[in-house]
């Protein structure tokens, strides 16, 4: 599988996150490590230097008796305070580092996603807030209230990648090298790519359909009610 493993934009990835409260950690070696919020922001990370890469992390801003960490078939189920109507009020901000190779699923109702050098693939979605994902892998995202920037380094995805913002901007960097094609289309703003695609307009809508690379069944769908979408090549950094 060929990726993009110097990313244009994962200079932050060099910087280890803060801690934000007490760890829990385990192994896990299933195929997807999920994590709920009704109000928080939530933070996804690679495995840290030196640790196994089956190794996971889950810290909170609450003491860690009020997290629910669970198994569930194949997934592993961190849920903060919030996963309930009568928790619901309070925000919690949760970190986690994600075994390499695992499907992270992330959502919080209000609080901003962020995912960055994750290995596996992500899911990502929100509510109210920002979604920022920036992994060698690829990812799906949607805010409904909020930007979305996504940062993909696998050339290879499988299928279609959907990423939405209904109500914001949506930037995404496509691996230069691929072969696909891109779908966007936003319903009030513009559309800005520098792959070599024409687009049509029709009152405040803008659309642009068209093959990359040597094209093939793989697409990069991007949907934006009401704002702009950037779609721009990425390319390794020497």
């Amino acid at each position: 599988m060929r990726r993009l493993l110097l990313l244009l934009t994962l200079g932050a990835s060099a910087c280890a996150p803060h801690a934000i409260g007490p760890a829990l950690t385990g192994t896990f070696t299933g195929r997807e490590m999920v994590v709920a919020l009704a109000a928080g922001d939530v933070d996804a990370y690679a495995p840290a230097a030196g640790e196994a890469p089956t190794k996971y992390t889950v810290e909170a801003d609450v003491a860690p008796a009020m997290l629910k960490v669970r198994a569930r078939a194949n997934a592993l189920v961190v849920c903060a305070p919030g996963c309930t109507p009568a928790e619901s009020q309070r925000p919690v901000n949760v970190l986690i580092r994600v075994p390499h190779g695992v499907r992270a699923v992330l959502s919080s109702r209000t609080g901003t996603v962020t995912a960055t050098d994750v290995n596996g693939p992500v899911e990502a979605e929100t509510v109210d807030g920002d979604i920022r994902i920036q992994v060698p892998s690829y990812a799906d995202a949607h805010a409904v209230r909020g930007n979305v920037s996504v940062t993909f380094g696998d050339a290879e995805w499988p299928g279609t990648l959907h990423i939405r913002a209904d109500r914001g901007d949506a930037t995404v960097y496509v691996p230069a090298t691929a072969n696909g094609r891109l779908d966007l289309h936003t319903e009030a703003g513009t559309i800005f790519t520098d792959f070599n695609l024409r687009g049509t307009s029709q009152g405040s809508s803008e659309t642009i359909v068209g093959p990359i690379g040597a094209g093939g069944n793989r697409t990069v769908e991007v949907r934006v009610g009401y704002g702009n979408i950037r779609v721009l090549r990425l390319t390794p950094q020497m």
